[in-house]
């Protein structure tokens, strides 16, 4: 086994760890406190974030390395065995997606968590979906080298970018985030009833 594949299951692992550890912690502290935003709901809720922005790392590498090589290069070092190993096996997303909507997500999930951990899970993922949806337009763009498609990687990588600082920070105030069609899909998804 190569050193990558190693230093990526220590990664995962780990952070199979702290998930366990965060969702029993959020277990009790929901038996005493029935908030919905707790500090680890917004917690939980802020890990699945994590997600999008491997994406936008591991298809816009480039963009991000030319546009921001100060802050990419120091941040490559810690997830540089997570994004070869993504590169390695391209379908692991796909797994640990389904996973996530099947043990968080669905009605009847494994793992039961409040409306508030369920529409950032489920935004999250539509995020990477619409993530991995550019990326395939992006293809078909001709001329890679063209101002055009130079243009274009550089908007939506940007954008995404932001578009996943924004959830983060806002699901650490405790508050839902307000992206048109993915927010609103999120939401009906989660409950049809369901007010922000």
């Amino acid at each position: 086994m190569t050193s990558t594949i190693k230093d990526f299951f220590n990664i995962v692992l780990i952070l199979i760890m702290i998930a366990i550890i965060a969702y029993i912690l959020y277990e009790i502290i929901a038996l005493k406190i029935k908030i919905e935003t707790s500090f680890i709901s917004k917690l939980l809720s802020t890990v699945f974030y994590i997600l999008p922005f491997l994406d936008i790392c591991l298809y816009f590498y480039k963009v991000i390395v030319r546009l921001y090589p100060i802050f990419f290069l120091k941040l490559l070092k810690f997830i540089e065995p997570i994004l070869s190993f993504l590169h390695q096996f391209p379908y692991i997303n796909t797994v640990i997606y389904i996973f996530i909507y099947i043990l968080f997500i669905k009605t009847d999930s494994i793992i039961m968590v409040n409306k508030f951990v369920k529409f950032n899970a489920l935004q999250s993922l539509l995020i990477s979906m619409v993530i991995s949806f550019c990326t395939i337009f992006l293809r078909f763009i001709p001329y890679p080298t063209s101002l055009y498609h130079i243009m274009c990687e550089n908007i939506i990588c940007v954008y995404f970018l932001f578009m996943i600082m924004y959830c983060i920070l806002q699901t650490l105030r405790g508050k839902y985030t307000n992206i048109p069609i993915i927010s609103d899909s999120a939401r009906y998804h989660t409950d049809p009833d369901f007010d922000m």
